[in-house]
């Protein structure tokens, strides 16, 4: 062992005399190298350090995190485009538009300013597509595609160069790669938000109606399995005719204004009439298939609202689909070579490579369920619905649990709290009694 000057044991110069004399003693002999101490020891680590880390701080680390963040946005555009088709020129010009415009609004040498995040360059392309008015986007569509990571958001640094990811600070890569899905009305505040610094010349954006029009359907036949859709589509528009309410994206207001919760805020309506006024369906049997039809179909993975009670009667696809969820969400991209030794040793004890190939489990979109062997089509609950045309009675006890129904699905599958969803429906409500009720 060495010694310091100080006193201190150090590794390297230690000498025992192994060799025992007639009385037994063992002698110890140390070497010690006064000019070996602690004062060049700390000198070599702080050298040490100095090489090794290539992080970049303050305004250096800001403006590479700026890079990173363009990154992202051009691989989140490319996907955008397969995913809604697009003319690719003119939606790189538009993204690239308001990309300018919301980095002049944003960057700053305040340090304490608002750091933007993925979430961010969603909102942007959102706005970008909406202002060109060709294919109709929506915020769920937006938030299904998130879920299933086909948009790249709880995982995508592997999107980034690693040269930049060397010298980004730890505190950049939560904003990267957020842990959590915008589920509580994350994606339309910060549509908002953006949308005041990057439209300023357009306070609020018009849109028609009939942009909704295939949501409103596709919430009446796929989303509540009403196989008299089209009746309840022809009540809903009918309704928002005589109200005239004008949809408007105004970047003024708060999300209990978004033109799309407002929308399905009329399609809560509209079922309640159909109950209350119609019946031609027993709502119980309605909502006892709508249950089955959940089960078999929907695949609420990043929800909190899964019980224990619903997880026993996953089915087995069920159970590997939701396997292949956290394997295309969760689980790292890094190569082998950049893993810990931990990392590396829990792959070898558990390869979700061979074991995926091994069970010939096939990632499949949700209406594509056909390796499911109890799989059930949406035209099978359909047709179960439509046999069930004999409604009674309903109270208004009745109304409330058709109402609670509808506003747990459209939380989940809208991304939404049940508290803004409330304050909409209050809205939509108050106008029809206002220009209708007389």
């Amino acid at each position: 062992m060495k010694i310091c000057q100080y006193g201190h044991v150090m590794e390297g110069n230690v000498e025992i005399n192994d060799d025992q004399d007639e009385n037994f003693v063992s002698t110890r002999r140390l070497n010690l190298q006064l000019d070996n101490g602690g004062f060049s020891i700390a000198l070599q680590n702080i050298a040490t350090r100095q090489e090794t880390s290539k992080k970049v701080y303050g305004t250096n680390g800001k403006m590479l995190y700026w890079r990173c963040l363009q990154v992202l946005l051009k691989k989140q555009v490319d996907i955008f485009q397969i995913l809604f088709p697009y003319d690719a020129g003119e939606l790189v010009l538009v993204v690239r538009l308001y990309w300018l415009k919301y980095m002049t609004a944003r960057i700053s040498d305040d340090p304490h300013a608002k750091v933007p995040t993925a979430l961010d360059l969603i909102s942007i392309i959102y706005l970008a597509i909406f202002k060109l008015r060709g294919y109709p986007i929506y915020v769920c569509d937006i938030i299904h595609a998130l879920k299933e990571n086909t948009i790249p958001y709880m995982k995508c640094l592997h999107l980034i160069p690693n040269s930049y990811l060397e010298q980004l600070p730890s505190y950049f890569l939560k904003c990267l790669e957020p842990y959590k899905l915008p589920l509580t009305n994350e994606l339309y505040d910060a549509i908002l938000e953006n949308g005041l610094k990057i439209c300023s010349d357009e306070q609020a954006l018009e849109v028609p109606f009939n942009y909704y029009y295939p949501l409103i359907f596709k919430v009446f036949s796929e989303l509540l399995v009403f196989p008299n859709a089209p009746s309840l589509f022809h009540i809903c528009n009918n309704l928002v005719n005589k109200l005239d309410h004008k949809f408007q994206i105004s970047f003024s207001h708060k999300a209990d204004k978004f033109p799309e919760l407002q929308a399905i805020s009329y399609a809560i309506m509209t079922v309640k009439i159909y109950f209350i006024y119609y019946n031609e369906i027993d709502y119980t049997k309605w909502l006892e298939i709508l249950t089955k039809y959940e089960l078999n179909t929907e695949f609420h993975f990043a929800n909190k609202q899964i019980n224990d009670d619903e997880l026993l009667n996953w089915s087995d696809f069920k159970i590997d689909k939701y396997c292949q969820w956290l394997y295309d969400n969760v689980v790292s991209e890094k190569s082998e070579d950049d893993l810990s030794v931990m990392d590396k040793r829990l792959y070898q004890i558990f390869n979700l490579d061979e074991s995926l190939s091994s069970s010939g489990t096939k990632r499949k979109l949700d209406n594509e369920q056909d390796n499911d062997p109890t799989f059930i089509p949406l035209s099978q609950y359909l047709e179960d619905v439509a046999s069930n045309n004999v409604g009674s009675k309903i109270k208004a006890t009745d109304v409330r649990v058709i109402e609670n129904k509808l506003f747990e699905k459209f939380t989940k599958t809208f991304g939404i709290s049940k508290k803004l969803l409330t304050s909409c429906y209050d809205s939509a409500e108050l106008e029809i009694k206002q220009k209708l009720v007389k």
